[in-house]
């Protein structure tokens, strides 16, 4: 950032422009906010906000501002980065993260020339091998020391779920309930609740909803003013219904629903998050698709959480800009 100012390629106007644009962006509740640190040039920063500038802003800020060669050698260095900050890591992403670091070496001396590079360049290249002896670097990182600094408390590796009353669901959803059961469980014989004084096998509409969900650590909530928290990724079946796809979506509300079912041979309790996604996860129209079968989600199928901004394309249309999220996990 002081070489892209230093030289023009980022001025005082573009800082500016990154705040307003930096105020709109929704983060997941984990992930540190810079506050006016953008419009004031970066000052006092320290490594957990200098993540969430790498991860979540710069991929969103940067775009339309940086010429082009300077940003996509930016990217190469931000892909690294996510998969380096994820709780696992692969080796065949661990090779990709260490030859994006490569490339991002080499690519910055044709682009800032001698003395650019520094010590602590050099020491990317030597992360694949830190990772092999050591395991993934979120394992021994200094966040996790700094968080319990302020907790004295390791988050708990499950919470029960605070469940309000029952409550009938609204009769349009409950249509998507109905067909999602029919669908999941292959079993046509699958009956509206109205119809449940002639089968043992039906759908129940009585739903409990609650405000928020552990998954090993990461919270999802349902929907608020702030939205801190309802934006994620999952996995949603494709509009051909031949596989399935990650699709960007905002929770809505969790509940829980009890079916009567042949299927399980007794009543079992399903937790779901009634989601409206957006399909792809980068940048797209802004708004999200209305509801359907896929607004019923299983729970077990959040991968990732995601921070959405806004982005001026071409010819001046305002897109929806997603960037998913490594997902923290705290045991």
């Amino acid at each position: 950032m002081e070489k892209w100012r230093s030289s023009g390629l980022i001025t005082d106007a573009h800082l500016a422009e990154m705040q307003l644009d930096a105020d709109k962006i929704v983060l997941p509740e984990d992930y540190t906010p810079l506050g006016t640190k953008i419009g004031h040039g970066f000052p006092f920063m320290n490594a957990d906000k200098w993540k969430s500038w790498y991860l979540v802003y710069s991929p969103v800020l940067l775009r339309g501002r940086l010429p082009e060669a300077h940003l996509s050698n930016w990217t190469t260095f931000v892909n690294a980065c996510q998969y380096l900050s994820m709780p696992s890591i692969s080796t065949a992403h661990l090779d990709e993260a260490h030859q994006s670091l490569e490339a991002f070496c080499r690519e910055c001396e044709k682009l800032y020339k001698v003395p650019f590079l520094l010590p602590n360049m050099h020491l990317h290249l030597h992360l694949r091998e830190t990772i092999l002896n050591f395991g993934p670097v979120y394992g021994y990182w200094l966040f996790t020391f700094e968080r319990c600094n302020g907790k004295q408390a390791f988050a708990p590796f499950c919470t029960s779920l605070a469940l309000k009353g029952n409550i009938s669901m609204d009769e349009s959803k409950y249509e998507h309930l109905l067909e999602y059961f029919r669908k999941t469980y292959n079993d046509q014989t699958l009956v509206h609740y109205r119809q449940a004084g002639h089968s043992n096998n039906f759908v129940n509409n009585w739903i409990q909803k609650f405000e928020s969900i552990d998954l090993l650590g990461q919270i999802y909530k349902s929907k608020t003013k702030n939205q801190c928290g309802s934006l994620m990724q999952a996995l949603f079946e494709t509009s051909d219904g031949r596989s399935t796809k990650p699709y960007a979506g905002q929770i809505q509300y969790l509940f829980v629903n009890t079916a009567v079912n042949s299927f399980a041979d007794h009543t079992s309790q399903h937790v779901f998050a009634y989601p409206r996604a957006g399909e792809g996860v980068e940048v797209n129209e802004v708004g999200l698709e209305d509801d359907s079968m896929n607004s019923i989600l299983s729970v077990h199928r959040i991968r990732y959480p995601v921070a959405v901004g806004e982005h001026l394309g071409l010819e001046g249309k305002v897109q929806m800009c997603v960037v998913p999220l490594p997902r923290k996990i705290y045991i």
